[in-house]
């Protein structure tokens, strides 16, 4: 059989690195009265102590409430390990509101059988029936008109407004003892009242009450020493985080103005840089102007050189003519010299 009834949790969480008890987790449509019921009366009544091996955890124990209309609050009270400061035993505890109509069913048989099986968020219900004693138990439990019955297979809990226990040194469920009020004395008694049994009981009760009340007292104050403690700890802890952030601000700030500075004469250099490479670029374009014009004046000084070399091979070539023209002239006058010395040497001759 499929087993999907509404689910609340209860137990350890951790807030702000410290422990927290509350509701983990609820099943859409959880009865509101079921709801009340946990968180007022189960979540409450219910303590684990301190057993002969700390070290094992504590078997499940489980608490039948009775709520309107016949249905009845399952809670499974499991123990959880320890709790974050190495503490046994804390609690958790699953419930599951059993209604009338989905087991014909609310019946000594069926909710043994709800012992008996170890997953109730849509697991199956467990094919055991169910150890004797917890039947017989219900079969008390359902007609009598006690609300709560608590069933446990250990003996190390706390339990208080619980109407009746079945554990392992309470074989046969029974009703939780309550302290016996002190019955006041009638104005017609003279005599003190004698102290009965009861009486004597109630007083040891109140003297074990009132030391385990000046325990916890102590055990507060010793909590509160601690807690006193460790927040000056933690005060002096943040002062100390607070002024290592302090010098990391202002060494931060100085690495900025540094930063600052360092941008700035990079572009100073850049500046320079730019300017430094206008500079050569402009030398660059005299350099080729230059060579340019040097160029341009070696073509003219060539064209000049070989100007000037055609003037003068022509003006040697006309003085040579010239000077061969003279050679010529020259050569005419020495032979009309000579034919003229010769007609002159010849006349007188002839006379």
């Amino acid at each position: 059989m499929k087993l999907e009834y509404p689910t609340i949790r209860f137990g350890r969480t951790l807030e702000n690195s410290a422990d927290a008890y509350k509701v983990l987790s609820k099943s859409p449509g959880f009865p509101d009265e079921a709801e009340s019921l946990f968180r007022q009366q189960v979540c409450q009544c219910v303590e684990w102590t301190v057993g002969d091996n700390d070290g094992e955890r504590y078997p499940d124990s489980f608490l039948f409430w009775k709520l309107s209309g016949g249905s009845i609050l399952v809670s499974r009270l499991t123990d959880a390990g320890c709790d974050s400061r190495g503490r046994p035993h804390s609690i958790g505890i699953v419930s599951i509101v059993v209604e009338p109509e989905n087991t014909a069913l609310a019946t000594a048989e069926f909710l043994a059988r709800l012992i008996a099986t170890s997953d109730w968020s849509g697991g199956t219900l467990s094919e055991e029936s169910g150890e004797s004693r917890h039947v017989e138990t219900l079969e008390q439990y359902l007609p009598s008109h006690a609300k709560s019955l608590l069933v446990t297979r250990h003996s190390h809990f706390r339990a208080s407004g619980i109407d009746r226990v079945c554990s392992p040194d309470r074989p046969v469920a029974s009703p939780l003892p309550h302290r016996a009020k002190p019955v006041p004395p009638s104005r017609s008694q003279s005599p003190p009242p004698v102290l009965t049994t009861t009486t004597k009981q109630g007083t040891k009760r109140w003297m074990l009450l009132s030391l385990a009340m000046l325990f916890t007292l102590f055990v507060l104050l010793a909590v509160a020493g601690y807690l006193s403690h460790t927040i000056q700890t933690i005060n002096a802890e943040l002062q100390t985080t607070t002024t290592d952030l302090e010098r990391a601000k202002t060494q931060l700030l100085n690495k900025e103005e540094a930063l600052a500075e360092l941008q700035s004469t990079k572009q100073e250099i850049v500046r320079q840089l730019t300017a430094k490479d206008k500079e050569l670029e402009q030398e660059k374009s005299d350099h080729l102007q230059t060579q340019t014009e040097r160029a341009e004046l070696q073509t003219k000084l060539a064209d000049a050189r070989r100007d000037a070399d055609t003037g003068l091979k022509e003006e040697n070539e006309t003085l040579r003519q010239e000077n061969q023209q003279q050679r010529t002239f020259i050569n005419n006058i020495r032979q009309w010299h000579e034919r003229l010395s010769r007609l002159l040497g010849d006349s007188p001759r002839q006379e």
